[in-house]
This record gives structure tokens, C-alpha cells and sequence, in this order.
């Protein structure tokens, strides 16, 4: 997560992936679909009938980030929101074990309870501020390509999930004597 908030292109990639995710569920309903960001672009693993329409949720996902619907770049699932909650967890069980100097278990439910409720909103807070950015007017999606399920060594494994990867680059501007206009 780190490497995630430090770095704008993964950012950038992060946020059009939500937005990717957000665009597919706005059409087909809800899905369980996941996703990983990279500095080129980012993967969407799941089940996919059809890989062109990735693509198309990408660019229509791209042009309203443009147009300022910047609450596609968030979503429920992300990992930065498990994070939320695993870090609410840690601290209200701490603060109740330094309040109490007792382990019980209605400490830890009530931690875990408290981490529920919490980690939606502050996992959203904490997209927007540090691993999403929906500015990605620089940005063009590229191409889909499929990518072999593996595991351990590299390993073919069959019954995985299907990983397909939606590579983005820099816009290139135009012919370079377009360029001083």
C-alpha cells in the first residue's frame, strides 16, 4: 500500500480500476470481480464472458473520471478499506486492553464490531487520500490481454480465476508540429 500511495501512475490505475469495477457492476449488477493496480495499467481478475467489454468499461470509466464523477474511483471492496478495518480493529482492541489492563472476549467483539461499522467510511477517506487518484486526464487504456491463472512456480493452474490485464499509457500528443499550438 505504500509503494501504491507513493506512486501517482499506480494511483491513477487504481482509481480507473475501481471506476472499471463500478462502470461493469452499474450494468450487470454486482459481481466478484477484484482487481490490482500497476504502473502500467491494472488487472481485473474474475469471471469475464467477454474481455472486449473490460475495455469498454475502462474508456467509459476513463472519460466520466474526465468529466469530474470522481466517486467511481472509490469502492467498497478494495483492499485499502480491509486495511481500514484490520487497523481500527488493532486500535480500539489496544486502547480497551490499556483502559481495562483485561483480555476478555467482549473486548475483542466489541473491537471487531466497532472495526464493522468503521471501515466502509474510513476506508473511502483513506482511498481518496492515499491510494486513489481520479485525475487521470494523461491516461489512455490501451488493450486488453489475457493472462494464464498461476500459482507457485509459475504453474499452469486450470481452475483458477481469469486474470486479464487493461494496459494504460501516457496520451501521446499530437504530430510534433502540433505542438507549439
Amino acid at each position: 500500500m505504500v509503494q501504491l500511495a507513493a506512486d501517482k501512475r499506480m494511483r491513477q490505475n487504481h482509481a480507473l480500476e475501481h471506476a472499471t469495477v463500478n462502470v461493469i457492476e452499474e450494468r450487470y449488477g454486482p459481481t466478484s470481480l477484484t482487481g490490482l493496480a500497476a504502473k502500467n495499467g491494472f488487472f481485473i481478475m474474475g469471471p469475464v464472458s467477454d474481455p472486449g467489454a473490460l475495455v469498454t468499461a475502462a474508456r467509459i470509466a476513463q472519460e466520466r473520471l474526465r468529466r469530474g464523477e470522481r466517486q467511481l474511483a472509490i469502492h467498497p471492496r478494495c483492499g485499502t478499506s480491509i486495511a481500514a478495518a484490520n487497523l481500527i480493529f488493532a486500535l480500539a482492541f489496544l486502547v480497551g486492553l490499556g483502559l481495562t489492563g483485561h483480555f476478555t472476549l467482549w473486548g475483542v467483539v466489541a473491537a471487531l464490531v466497532l472495526a464493522h461499522v468503521l471501515a466502509r467510511p474510513v476506508g473511502a477517506v483513506m482511498q481518496r487520500a492515499f491510494t486513489t487518484d481520479p485525475d487521470v486526464g494523461d491516461l489512455e487504456v490501451v488493450d486488453v490481454g489475457y493472462a494464464s491463472p498461476q500459482m507457485g512456480l509459475n504453474l499452469f493452474f486450470p481452475f483458477g480465476p481469469r486474470r486479464y490485464f487493461i494496459h494504460t499509457r501516457t496520451r501521446q500528443p499530437g504530430p510534433w508540429f502540433l505542438r507549439w499550438f
